[in-house]
């Protein structure tokens, strides 16, 4: 087995690929890896009307879409960073849930060159987002625990390991 540490390419580049305008464009007639709340409001805006599935459909139990990490030793792993992060992340949720359209303007004043057309089908996928932010940031160990055996069981952990200890911070309360 290889580590991806362990490679050292000559030459870095950055690989895009534009998943709309494959499916834009009728490149191809199925994607993996759009976002259900993002790429469908997009395509709609270019007249492409999708479908998707929920994982969950196909046995994959519940698992969080995003996770923090940071490398150990480093300044972000310390728990007071941890700490600050974690409590201004949820102060920015509490906010998008609470004031949706005013976070959304607070995103379009950071972003002035967007299109009419772009800020459409953003605000059409950000109504679908926000209510699915997180109410707090703790890590349930019921969510992860069999998740993780999922993974294990499909094949997708090949060797097993302790993931409860990749949880080296639980917010303070």
């Amino acid at each position: 087995d290889y580590l991806l540490r362990d490679i050292a390419p000559a030459k870095k580049c950055n690989v895009n690929i534009d998943l709309v305008t494959a499916m834009g464009t009728k490149s191809v007639d199925f994607i993996f890896g759009g976002f259900w709340n993002i790429e469908p409001a997009q395509l709609r805006s270019l007249g492409v009307e999708t479908g998707y599935f929920e994982f969950k459909e196909f046995g994959v139990p519940n698992y969080y879409e995003m996770i923090i990490l940071a490398n150990d030793h480093s300044p972000q792993s310390e728990p007071d960073f941890i700490n600050r992060f974690q409590r201004a992340l949820q102060k920015s949720i509490d906010f998008c849930k609470t004031h949706p359209l005013e976070a959304f303007q607070a995103y379009l004043q950071s972003n002035p060159d967007k299109r009419r057309k772009t800020i459409t089908w953003e605000l059409e996928a950000w109504e679908t987002t926000y209510p699915l932010l997180a109410d707090n940031q703790t890590i349930e160990l019921e969510v992860l625990d069999p998740f993780y055996h999922w993974l294990a069981d499909e094949g997708f952990v090949s060797k097993p390991f302790d993931f409860q200890s990749l949880i080296s911070h639980q917010p303070q309360t």
